[in-house]
């Protein structure tokens, strides 16, 4: 298939401005994953959110690339995609949930038990605080329970990303009750908690274990929490009503992130920059924000395409009078193209009666002929052409036009 054949099948579908049903396809996908992302939806729209069902995954791309792409047509608002970068990029996927590794601080008895005889060595090393050893290493439980400690420990599982939700599970040794610390001012009890950080850094994680014998420990860790991406969403259009279908250009900064671009709720492509040809509608164009941290933003705007280089074609017309007034047929807007081709086929013979790639004028005559047209006798026209901005396009008339 030729490229007039690509956009001749490709504008049979133009009457569908917008679809409706986009956003509430987005809100099942993003619905379908229970893990919450911080995401903040510009024009009053907020959610939190992870997009991983409908991410999408491209290759890297090459230095100094320059290409076109004839997307498949993932909605039926786009006509094409075009990647304009000059630097390879690297794509980052954002972080899923996973045990997070903790740093170990220290563990200590809080409450202390009398000894149990003075014969006893453990009673004065159960008193004292114990040093946990190297970073991101589980409390040696051999070596506490050794010296009279219980063994307690927790561990983290979500995702390390501000304002995001993270839970925090104990293991003991035994039955206890347990509070937990967060930041020094949150307190939970049980013996998960969850809980989001809202700064960036290293955040401490106190969690105080009280024990049925009334002794009490308390161990302390802290865990790393990253600062979700801070982008800039630009949309350029063709205001000039120069092309015949209007560029949308989308801009993702600043450079260093990875973005993924939405259209109507269906993945389009990755990049700091793509151009888009988007049908005349209201769409909503939604960027996906990942940083080096893996952590991930979204935000979403409504733009409104209008019609682009308006083509006009009269539906009647009568040179039989002469008279100055509709004695020649032709198309208005023709002048604002690079190139074009027009075809007028008679409809009873399914025949081209005329054919111009400039000056297009038909007076009536039947294939350069003396012969006219039939009074009501109808006709159709098929156009192609290449506007100001070089996009190739086909068109035809929406209904025939008549010989008076």
């Amino acid at each position: 298939m030729n490229f007039d054949e690509i956009i001749k099948q490709k504008l049979e579908g133009l009457e569908g401005p917008f679809d409706a049903k986009a956003w509430s396809k987005l809100h099942a996908q993003l619905s379908a994953n229970k893990v919450n992302f911080q995401i903040p939806f510009i024009s009053g729209i907020a959610a939190s959110v992870i997009l991983g069902s409908i991410l999408f995954t491209m290759p890297n791309k090459g230095a100094n690339t320059d290409y076109r792409i004839e997307a498949e047509l993932v909605s039926n608002q786009l006509i094409s995609t075009h990647h304009n970068e000059t630097v390879s990029e690297v794509v980052f996927e954002p972080q899923e949930v996973h045990v997070i590794a903790l740093n170990n601080l220290e563990i200590e008895d809080t409450k202390k038990l009398p000894p149990v005889s003075s014969s006893n060595n453990q009673t004065e090393s159960s008193a004292s605080t114990i040093e946990l050893r190297s970073n991101n290493e589980e409390a040696s439980t051999s070596t506490l329970k050794s010296q009279g400690v219980h063994q307690i420990d927790f561990i983290a599982k979500g995702i390390q990303c501000i304002g995001t939700e993270i839970q925090f599970s104990a293991s003991l040794s035994e039955k206890a009750s347990v509070v937990w610390l967060f930041e020094s001012v949150h307190v939970q009890e049980g013996l998960q908690a969850t809980h989001a950080f809202n700064l960036p850094g290293e955040h401490k994680v106190r969690m105080v274990v009280s024990f049925e014998d009334g002794s009490e420990q308390a161990l302390t860790k802290t865990i790393d929490v990253f600062e979700t991406p801070r982008s800039t969403f630009s949309i350029e259009k063709d205001e000039l009503g120069l092309c015949y279908f209007n560029e949308t250009t989308l801009i993702g900064s600043p450079n260093g992130n990875t973005y993924k671009w939405l259209l109507d709720g269906d993945t389009i492509g990755i990049g700091s920059e793509l151009s888009l040809l988007l049908k005349p509608g209201l769409h909503t164009i939604g960027m996906l924000t990942i940083n080096q941290d893996r952590c991930a933003s979204f935000e979403s705007n409504a733009v409104r395409i209008e019609e682009g280089l308006k083509l006009y074609g009269p539906s009647a017309f009568n040179a039989s009078d002469a008279n100055g007034r509709n004695d020649e047929w032709t198309i208005v807007g023709l002048d604002d193209l690079q190139s074009y081709k027009l075809d007028i086929i008679r409809l009873s013979t399914n025949q081209i009666v005329y054919s111009a790639t400039e000056n297009a004028k038909w007076n009536g005559s039947i294939s350069g002929t003396a012969e006219r047209p039939l009074k009501g006798e109808a006709f159709v026209w098929i156009l192609k052409g290449v506007d100001q901005c070089g996009n190739q396009f086909e068109t035809k008339s929406d209904k025939p036009f008549t010989y008076l």
